[in-house]
């Protein structure tokens, strides 16, 4: 069958003036955020080398990647699925004699072979950075404040960051024994009657037993980090939790809304790639995501740069979905039939719409907002 010329590629999408604006507009806010944090910005290839994502990208499989060949050397290639891979080569390569800390910013698409049935797009926008040799405190809570400053940079309101903890998790693990990775599975699935039957036939002892079925209910503030604390069958559990208080008591010191910190005990996504705190954004409007970030130590290691690291992205569209553009129409200034008036105003920092042909104006003021025709 032939395909037609205006048809777009599958789980792509062309973006109109108005949506583009205001994409320009939220990197814009953005980026000023990061400066004003001394993210200092890089821009990265658009594609990269399978065999190096494949073993430092965070749920990377051949189902979720969109790869192709290198026709000069025959080498396997992927469209960039993550930034931080290439943000650590980065850092390991070109700045490994700086003073750290080290903060890098980004801004770009990432790319994802995805279920087209679902609507989702393949392509994203993402802003972000990574900060390098941070104390882990200092990181987790800078981390939150670059977030917090960005969506009040957006005007946004109605967010909740939903805080998981991997070292928690590896705690918790360490708990299940022998049955560690049956107990992750099912923790990870959601599962609860799998998780009871792989608690239940264990040797644990009965208040930790109790313990572990608790966590997938332990989702909220303060009052359930008090719990975990207060029940936590061994010390190394309850130290990972005073931590977590701690995080969120500087926080709140801070400036962040209490109600906006929601710790999640369950969460596990990525058990295998982050070493500490992790976060979701989430905004009530749309019911999903518009940032995540966590704390990856081991990550900048593999590229020979061993430093703690941890890093977030803000995801663009998702933004765009939350705040959609108030104009109906792309505006301008003026409108005026005089290219050397038009060329006078732009110098002044006007835009300015020419038209040479006096006879289309009508035309014009049915698909744009003009402020004042000359």
């Amino acid at each position: 069958m032939m395909m037609k010329k205006n048809m777009l590629a599958s789980a792509v999408t062309n973006m109109a003036p108005l949506r583009s604006k205001k994409l320009n507009e939220i990197e814009s806010a953005l980026r000023d955020v990061l400066s004003a944090y001394g993210c200092i910005e890089i821009f990265l290839p658009i594609y990269d080398y399978y065999d190096m994502l494949s073993g430092t990208t965070q749920g990377f499989s051949d189902e979720h990647i969109i790869r192709f060949i290198d026709r000069n050397t025959g080498k396997s290639l992927v469209l960039r699925p993550d930034f931080t891979p290439q943000v650590c080569r980065y850092a390991a390569n070109y700045m490994n004699n700086y003073p750290l800390p080290i903060r890098l910013g980004y801004r770009g698409r990432v790319f994802r072979n995805v279920n087209m049935d679902k609507g989702i797009k393949s392509e994203k926008t993402q802003v972000g950075c990574e900060l390098f040799g941070l104390e882990e405190m200092t990181g987790d809570i800078e981390l939150l404040l670059i977030a917090e400053r960005g969506i009040k940079a957006l005007n946004l309101s109605g967010h909740r960051y939903v805080i998981g903890d991997m070292k928690f998790n590896s705690e918790l693990l360490k708990l299940a024994g022998d049955l560690r990775e049956e107990f992750l599975r099912a923790l990870s699935a959601k599962n609860l009657d799998r998780m009871k039957q792989v608690i239940d036939s264990s040797a644990m002892d009965d208040k930790t037993k109790k313990f572990l079925k608790s966590i997938p209910f332990a989702y909220g503030g303060r009052e359930v980090l008090k719990e975990l604390y207060e029940s936590s069958p061994n010390d190394e559990i309850g130290a990972r939790v005073s931590y977590i208080e701690k995080f969120f008591d500087r926080l709140v010191e801070m400036g962040i809304d209490e109600k906006a910190l929601v710790f999640d005990a369950s969460e596990c996504k990525g058990y295998d790639y982050y070493t500490g705190l992790t976060f979701e954004i989430l905004h009530g409007g749309i019911g999903s995501k518009i940032g995540t970030g966590g704390r990856y130590d081991n990550l900048a290691g593999k590229f020979d740069f061993n430093v703690p690291a941890c890093g977030m992205a803000f995801y663009v569209e998702e933004i765009i979905n939350v705040d959609k553009p108030s104009e109906v129409k792309v505006s301008f200034d003026y409108m005026t039939g005089d290219q050397a008036q038009a060329e006078k105003l732009r110098t002044e920092g006007k835009t300015v719409l020419y038209v040479e042909n006096n006879e289309n104006r009508d035309k014009f003021l049915e698909f744009y907002e003009i402020g004042q025709i000359l």
